[in-house]
């Protein structure tokens, strides 16, 4: 089973067909967007996580900071480069003290057990998250990205983004966030099988740039 960079997933058509079709406001934001734009896997595996340990409970213009900083600092983001930066240094991109750990502890993992990470294409979702939730500093926020952005798993909805959540209140015209949340759950449904698409487009009406993790 290979996974290849910067080309569409193979559901991607038949998901904006059966999305236009249940759900009338998103709808809408799929005929704005460039036919161009699709999710697609452009990171490595490594880093897909690092990206979304940076940006956790940070702007994107943040994190997009920091990586950057973080480049210059270190080099190309792989385990080697972060295993032999000091955490010092590491520290002047910008990151907290955590994240910097959080970095070396799966640079570790890569090095020295990367059968732990490399034979997820091969398993379910819910399992995937719990292997990588075992990891430190990764939660569930974070393998969602991971299933998004590097798997390209079309059944995912990462509710704990306060993104998705902002969108949801601005496009169904919501109050409440702790509603939007619930009502995103319900609306979600008749997404199924193709969460992740939708999701995806929620992303695209609030934020024109697209984000890669």
């Amino acid at each position: 089973m290979s996974l290849r960079y910067n080309q569409k997933p193979k559901y991607w058509n038949k998901a904006l067909n059966h999305i236009n079709q249940c759900d009338n406001k998103l709808s809408v934001v799929i005929k704005k967007t460039k036919k161009s734009d699709y999710l697609t896997r452009s990171c490595t595996s490594f880093q897909t996580l690092a990206n979304a340990i940076i940006g956790q409970q940070i702007s994107i213009s943040a994190a997009a900071s920091i990586t950057h900083r973080l480049k210059l600092i270190a080099g190309k983001i792989n385990p080697i480069n972060i295993d032999k930066s000091s955490s010092q240094n590491l520290r002047k991109s910008g990151l907290s003290a955590k994240k910097v750990i959080y970095l070396k502890e799966l640079s570790d993992v890569y090095i020295n057990n990367p059968s732990y990470i490399y034979d997820f294409r091969y398993l379910d979702d819910n399992t995937i998250i719990e292997r990588l939730s075992k990891l430190y500093g990764i939660g569930e926020w974070t393998a969602h990205m991971y299933l998004i952005f590097q798997l390209n798993r079309p059944n995912v909805l990462p509710i704990g983004d306060l993104g998705i959540i902002n969108s949801a209140k601005k496009i169904y015209n919501l109050k409440e966030q702790s509603h939007a949340k619930e009502f995103l759950l319900q609306k979600a449904k008749a997404w199924d099988p193709y969460k992740t698409v939708g999701s995806w487009f929620l992303w695209r009406a609030i934020d024109i740039d697209i984000v890669q993790y």
